[in-house]
């Protein structure tokens, strides 16, 4: 038994011994009609009182096991996050590619993602399908409760001075309906926006 139960159920039993050396004294000593009246009325609030205690302690038990559920509920729901950030991976270095936000539901993601391209022998949209599309694939395999994804991509621009600025760039949805249809053995991944829905540019990288 839990050392927290251990207390309520001390108080429960000093108070039941109470009330048998009560009943052994009152079988020795015959009380008078008028401590007969005291001791009926004691005997009531003393159920009260034990019915009271009794709630108490349910109402803590059952405190203690939504406290216990909420919890758990809260722990299942960091995981998905936790599971979609070791998949794509976080930004963390200026150069860095992967997550800066993440929004989940059951059904939905939503990702705003920091993309560094390289530009040696790709162009952008081919670049950032060889860098999304295996990573969504997994997603997919990994999370059976998603249905929909969308994703914000975020690269940097230079201007004429040098400076660096981070830009939205590209925003598209993917839906588990396009990821079944997809033929991944022989899929392209720097198509990946071709089969993407609701590609929409912001600006031309």
């Amino acid at each position: 038994m839990k050392k927290g139960c251990k207390i309520p159920l001390i108080i429960v039993g000093t108070i039941i011994g109470a009330f048998i050396l009560l009943a052994i004294i009152i079988s020795i000593f015959p009380p008078s009609e008028e401590k007969k009246q005291k001791m009926a009325q004691a005997k009531i609030e003393f159920k009260q009182d034990y019915e009271s205690l009794k709630k108490s302690f349910r109402e803590l038990e059952e405190a203690k096991k939504e406290l216990k559920e909420l919890k758990e509920a809260e722990r299942k729901k960091a995981m998905p996050k936790n599971s979609i950030k070791k998949i794509f991976g976080v930004a963390k270095k200026p150069d860095d590619s992967g997550i800066v936000r993440i929004y989940y539901t059951e059904t939905h993601c939503s990702i705003d993602y920091r993309f560094f391209p390289l530009g040696l022998f790709l162009k952008y949209e081919s670049e950032l399908g060889v860098k999304l599309a295996p990573k969504i694939k997994k997603l997919y395999e990994t999370d059976d409760q998603i249905m929909t994804l969308s994703i914000d991509v975020i690269s940097p621009f230079q201007d004429k001075y040098g400076n660096i600025t981070w830009g939205l760039v590209v925003s598209f949805g993917f839906t588990r309906g396009i990821f079944n249809r997809i033929n991944w053995s022989r899929f392209l991944d720097n198509n990946l926006l071709k089969v993407a829905e609701d590609v929409t540019w912001y600006r031309t990288p």
